[in-house]
């Protein structure tokens, strides 16, 4: 049964990856990040020309599982990809508080060199990038893949989505972790697909080391993303409600939970003061 990696930008997904990647390094894996850079299929280009991208998703995929039978699949690509593959599926993604992901995205994509990120952000300041299309609703555009218009239409005609939003997840079988707490998430994934006494033990990456110091968003911006992010806001809360539901079910493992918290944390600490 394949593990699809559902990596939505900015929700610590580059760490969790490595992680992955290193869990599953003895099995077949196909890496969408890889393919996206080689074949520019960025999330921009998923929601802008869905048929496209995903025709040639179909075609890469095809041309390059033949016998084969990835264990592992990882990659900025909607929810959907899962019926490319003959097998049933696991997803695994991170969902991240709204109000903290769209600041993150904003400031990542402020700090790039990369032609696609700043032809992203076109020179719009904060407030502007909240409101645009591209940043509304942007972790449910992936998490529903092409079933978000359908919540986003039941939204607008003011129906309760959240029951919806539940049925979704259980369903489908997607496991949720959440970014502000990321080691009870990998320790819950590790009991879910059972990845025994494997070392959870990893390197924090892609911080954007220049965004600013942590502060609190002016009541303007929160109102906008709000106003802008919707579904997103409900995921959050629905996603949260879930995790804690199934971590309620393992109290037992805060014992484990500490000792990877020090393990990773003094790993942190000896990489950073390496680098410098």
């Amino acid at each position: 049964m394949p593990v699809i990696f559902l990596h939505i930008p900015k929700t610590a997904g580059s760490t969790f990856s490595a992680l992955l990647l290193k869990l599953y390094r003895k099995y077949p894996i196909l890496d969408l990040h890889a393919i996206d850079r080689q074949y520019h299929l960025n999330y921009e280009d998923y929601f802008k020309n869905n048929a496209i991208s995903k025709k040639k998703l179909r075609e890469i995929v095809f041309n390059t599982t033949s016998n084969r039978r990835y264990r592992l699949v990882i990659g900025h690509e909607p929810f959907g990809i899962h019926t490319l593959f003959d097998k049933p599926s696991t997803y695994l993604t991170f969902l991240r508080d709204p109000l903290t992901q769209i600041k993150s995205h904003y400031h990542y994509l402020a700090g790039s060199d990369l032609y696609e990120h700043k032809n992203l952000l076109q020179n719009r300041d904060f407030e502007a990038f909240i409101s645009s299309k591209y940043a509304q609703n942007f972790q449910a555009k992936y998490f529903f893949g092409d079933h978000y218009p359908n919540f986003l239409e039941k939204y607008e005609k003011g129906e309760d989505i959240k029951p919806l939003i539940f049925d979704f997840i259980t369903k489908n079988s997607i496991q949720i972790g959440l970014t502000e707490r990321f080691n009870d998430s990998i320790l819950y994934f590790k009991h879910i697909l059972k990845w025994g006494n494997n070392s959870l033990q990893y390197k924090t990456i892609n911080v954007n080391s220049q965004k600013p110091k942590k502060t609190a968003l002016n009541e303007n911006a929160v109102a906008l993303i709000r106003a802008n992010s919707p579904i997103d806001l409900l995921l959050y809360e629905c996603g949260k409600s879930h995790f804690e539901t199934q971590w309620n079910l393992f109290s037992p493992w805060k014992r484990q939970l500490t000792r990877i918290a020090d393990k990773n944390k003094q790993l942190n600490i000896l990489l950073s003061k390496t680098i410098l």
